[in-house]
């Protein structure tokens, strides 16, 4: 019997090194991203017929707008959102998850590995871990905890295993997946452990990838516990979790204590983040900003565990993306508003980052994305929890001002063109207005008798050229005072 499933998220962004100076737009183009011909990875995009019927339900239980960012239809054009791929290995053999916790081997089987890439820039790897051999609560705490470490939060921990498993390995897949962790002590960053940088440079070997969610991935987990679930489905309030270690743990993902001392916090963190409409009949849900969790009896129907594995887990991944793409937004501004380059290299960026932003808000910021009743107080759980609303609000402020500074930039330019015009026709000011002095018909110049002058001064050419002279002076007279005035 299957006791737990516990399935890690790895959000991550993906950058192709030979792309860091093109538009923002090509950077995150699908296309940028080349399969290795040779890779295990395969494309499992959703066809017409049998598949499709597979996934009648899922599908009807979110609002047909967003599927284009939750399924891969195969489509190849630049509007596609997303790229989905899977380990055919899962399928044919039995491939197991192990890790080890001081000197205890813990040992479950990967049902599913799969990799979303996204048109944001952002990718999330998947492990779905199956497990019929712990049926502990400490063990689950353990399983969680310790199977989602992907880098060394402390190097001191490197030493002592506080936070770290003495390893991870995957086996069964082909190709070697391990980690120990060593290596880190010469080399301190927080890239990902190799396993998880070998499977995703499996697919396309040339892609930088950062990590998202700090040093851990981001968990979901089902438990079927009688004894746990008996303490609280007999209550009709939250009382009875307030003080329950396990549910704690289980929640935030801890493993060997409660990180919160104060009993007042404590109750108000376990308020906020349990779902109690099915108390009465043994479930509860969990949130926090690092999982999803899920504790219930073993009467449990097996569809609504299958709920958990799918629906669930794809409204939990959109908004890790969704936060993801934000964080790779914030970086190209950042970038963008350091980097020197021309003004018209800038507005190009930025006109390209802006683009991509739209597409990000209309195509992929969902607030909510099922009209079923339980699955929209999910929706705003998980959203809420990530801080969507901030970070997207920021954002948008963010690449306004980059696009005001741009902006600002351009009509500076204009009005210093238009300055230099200005001054370009200045020179021609004296020679214009003596053109119309010297075109008037009184001069000597002119050819005209003495009786038709205005006045006898203009019979002498050492007027006119005095005439010519005052004028320019005047001019620039004016043209001085006016270049101090700017200074």
């Amino acid at each position: 019997m299957e006791h737990s499933c516990h399935i890690m998220l790895f959000p991550f962004q993906w950058k192709i090194n030979d792309l860091k100076k093109e538009d923002f737009s090509n950077q995150i183009s699908l296309k940028c991203i080349s399969p290795r011909a040779d890779s295990k990875w395969k494309r499992a995009a959703i066809q017409e017929g049998a598949e499709r019927n597979l996934l009648f339900n899922e599908q009807n239980y979110f609002y047909e707008f967003t599927h284009d960012a939750l399924y891969d239809f195969g489509d190849d054009n630049d509007e596609s959102l997303i790229h989905h791929y899977e380990r055919s290995e899962t399928d044919e053999k039995e491939v197991f998850f192990a890790f080890a916790h001081k000197k205890a081997e813990y040992r479950l089987r990967l049902k599913y590995l799969n990799l979303n890439i996204y048109a944001t820039g952002v990718g999330v790897l998947s492990f779905y871990l199956s497990n019929d051999t712990y049926d502990k609560p400490e063990d689950i705490l353990i399983i969680n905890q310790f199977a989602r470490r992907v880098y060394p939060l402390f190097i001191e921990d490197l030493e002592y295993r506080h936070l770290l498993p003495d390893y991870v390995r995957i086996e069964g897949l082909d190709g070697e997946y391990y980690e120990d962790f060593e290596g880190y002590k010469s080399c301190i960053n927080n890239r990902p452990a190799s396993y998880v940088t070998n499977l995703i440079h499996d697919l396309a070997p040339n892609i930088d990838i950062i990590p998202v969610v700090d040093d851990r991935m981001y968990v979901l987990s089902w438990y079927k516990n009688n004894d746990i679930t008996r303490i609280f489905s007999a209550s009709e309030d939250i009382e009875p979790l307030k003080d329950n270690d396990f549910w704690y743990k289980y929640v935030f993902v801890q493993e060997s204590y409660v990180n919160c001392c104060n009993k007042a916090m404590r109750h108000k963190l376990i308020e906020e983040s349990t779902y109690l409409r099915w108390q009465g009949a043994g479930s509860i849900y969990g949130f926090s900003r690092n999982s999803f969790v899920y504790l219930t009896d073993v009467t449990t129907p097996q569809h609504l565990l299958s709920n958990f594995e799918t629906e669930y887990v794809r409204m939990a991944e959109m908004v890790l993306v969704q936060r993801a793409s934000v964080l790779r937004f914030s970086e190209e501004i950042s970038l963008l508003s350091s980097e020197k380059m021309d003004n018209a290299h800038l507005s190009k960026r930025v006109n390209s980052l802006r683009k991509a932003f739209i597409r990000f808000v209309n195509q992929m910021h969902f607030r909510e994305v099922t009209a079923q009743e339980q699955g929209i107080d999910f929706s705003k759980k998980l959203y809420d929890f990530a801080d969507l609303e901030m970070y997207v609000k920021k954002l948008d402020d963010e690449i306004e001002e980059l696009d005001n500074y741009v902006t600002m930039v351009e009509e500076r330019n204009i009005n210093h063109i238009a300055g230099n015009m200005s001054m370009i026709a200045s020179f021609f000011v004296p020679a214009t207005v003596l053109s119309g002095i010297f075109g008037m018909n009184n001069t000597w110049a002119n050819g005209l008798s003495e009786g038709e002058l205005t006045s006898p001064l203009w019979q002498n050419p050492l007027f006119e050229l005095g005439l010519i002279i005052g004028v320019s002076l005047i001019f620039a007279v004016i043209f001085y005072l006016l270049k101090r005035r700017k200074r």
